[in-house]
């Protein structure tokens, strides 16, 4: 971690500014050397030039301004950081490109935080949050076990569950169903109770480096001290924090992370699960950016638990796994800075979502929040399902 632009200064000369990385991309893709399926990966693709039309909200437009920063001395003002704080940072770029933006998006930031420039001021206030409550709501930190209670979970075990803080505060029915699933096959699992502090991710994708390494140790020191060695979690967001950004944060992050998705699909194929309750209806699956493009590839385990539920019919969408269209929380960064703008991005995958289902599932607590949002201001009228909520109802637990 620690990046900025000079160490990624040579990475800046490579862009052919082609601007496919924002448009129909090419015929092939770079990652792994697969062949695009043409069906799976249709225009547009970047949220940020399809909703601002200008050419310095793209991927290439980014790029060109990393580049003018690090060579050209281009001046870090309140405009370039507005530009820069836009990105959702989605990914999709990086899949259709040998050329890895992501990391000189983030470089940017780092520097416009360096030079007291970041982040915009909504950003700020969230971070304030994280520092004086551990939570970015500002909510008492009292509250953050209040879903827990009369689950009598232990505070120490092999296997611990994080919730992260839209699950503990916002959508306690996802941690409650997350646990109840695990008790209900016998699993043991544990938490950190008033130990637990937010994973920092806001200030990982705000560019606040030295704010979220030192959350990444207290957290990383909590879970140690609890004794687990699998850490299970139920938000994309966390998941990419402590399974990506951890490590390179820390040097080393030394638990293995499991989004609950990986460990049902596995206790699927162990036919530990039964399913007591038919769910009918047509579900379709969005796939969010941090478990999917940027949580190693995390795409597969979802939809297996889907068409083991009786009952329902998993239909896809056009733009799915690896070429999903992103909810538009961008780490909670533009949901915070750029709410207009996070609500049309999520407008526009509910919009795919409606017609061809009328129930639309993920697997982030972030990506429920836009998309409720976004659903309400829009009177769309679909169901909207974090995982594990649907499959404990279909469990019956």
């Amino acid at each position: 971690m620690g990046l900025s632009l000079e160490k990624v200064r040579e990475r800046l000369k490579d862009c052919a500014a082609c601007g496919l990385c924002s448009g129909p991309g090419p015929i092939t893709a770079f990652r792994e050397g697969t062949v695009v399926p043409e069906e799976a990966s249709p225009s547009p693709r970047c949220p940020i030039k399809e909703r601002f039309k200008f050419a310095a909200y793209s991927a290439k437009g980014l790029i060109w301004l990393c580049a003018a920063v690090q060579y050209h001395d281009f001046p870090l003002t309140q405009d370039l950081a507005r530009v820069a704080y836009t990105c959702t940072t989605c990914g999709l770029c990086d899949e259709l490109c040998f050329l890895r933006k992501l990391e000189p998006f983030r470089a940017l930031r780092e520097e416009l935080v360096t030079h007291g420039v970041g982040p915009l001021e909504p950003s700020k206030a969230v971070d304030e949050n994280i520092e004086r409550t551990n939570n970015p709501f500002g909510e008492r930190s009292a509250l953050r076990t209040e879903w827990a209670e009369g689950l009598d979970l232990p505070k120490k075990g092999d296997a611990l569950y994080f919730p992260g803080c839209y699950a503990a505060y916002k959508y306690p029915q996802v941690a409650r169903a997350t646990v109840n699933i695990c008790k209900s096959f016998g699993y043991p699992i544990a938490y950190l109770a008033e130990k637990e502090v937010c994973c920092g991710t806001h200030f990982i994708w705000d560019g606040e480096t030295r704010m979220a390494r030192a959350w990444a140790t207290r957290l990383s020191r909590a879970i140690r001290e609890a004794g687990a060695k699998r850490v299970i979690v139920s938000c994309a967001d966390c998941y990419r924090s402590l399974k990506v950004d951890y490590a390179a944060l820390l040097g080393e992050f030394p638990f293995e992370v499991l989004h609950i998705s990986e460990l049902l699909a596995a206790l699927l194929r162990e036919n530990k699960i039964r399913f007591k309750n038919p769910i009918s209806g047509k579900v379709t699956y969005h796939d969010p950016c941090r478990l999917g493009r940027l949580g190693g590839g995390i795409y597969e385990p979802p939809r297996d638990v889907l068409r083991a539920i009786p009952g329902l019919e998993l239909v896809e969408m056009p733009r799915r796994r690896r070429w999903a269209w992103c909810c538009g929380s961008g780490g909670l960064v533009v949901l915070n800075a750029f709410p207009y703008f996070a609500r049309w991005t999520a407008s526009q995958r509910l919009a795919e979502a409606e017609a061809v289902a009328d129930t639309l599932v993920t697997a982030c607590a972030h990506c429920v929040a836009n998309f409720e949002d976004a659903n309400q201001t829009h009177s769309l009228g679909l169901k909207i399902y974090d995982l594990p909520v649907l499959v404990a109802q279909a469990m019956g637990v």
